[in-house]
């Protein structure tokens, strides 16, 4: 008596050997994809390196202002400006709002 027969092996093997192989080849396409798109990064970080545009730039230190908006004494919001134009929103902020605003310049 056979332990297997014809129409148990046709379950058990249920791609036939075209569909298999068109798995292979995509997952195989699937990994050159990967290995193409990795090796690009490495050179895109290669040049970046060779350009110097990895290192961060020194800044000097600058003022930066810590702004203070209040309505009948109870303050309402603080908020950090780095530069002027940022200063000049944040105050006009608070007009607009009918706020207070109060300004300390801190190094």
């Amino acid at each position: 008596m056979a332990l297997c027969s014809a129409k148990t092996d046709t379950a058990i093997n249920h791609h036939s050997p075209r569909e298999g192989a068109s798995t292979h080849l995509k997952t195989m396409d699937f990994h050159n994809q990967s290995l193409n798109l990795f090796e690009s990064f490495e050179r895109f970080q290669d040049q970046l390196e060779a350009d110097n545009l990895l290192k961060l730039q020194y800044l000097e230190p600058s003022a930066r202002y810590y702004v203070e908006a209040s309505l009948n004494g109870k303050r309402e919001w603080t908020e950090w400006a780095y530069d002027e134009h940022e200063l000049d929103l944040l105050k006009q902020d608070a007009k607009d709002c009918g706020f207070a605003c109060k300004v300390e310049e801190v190094q």
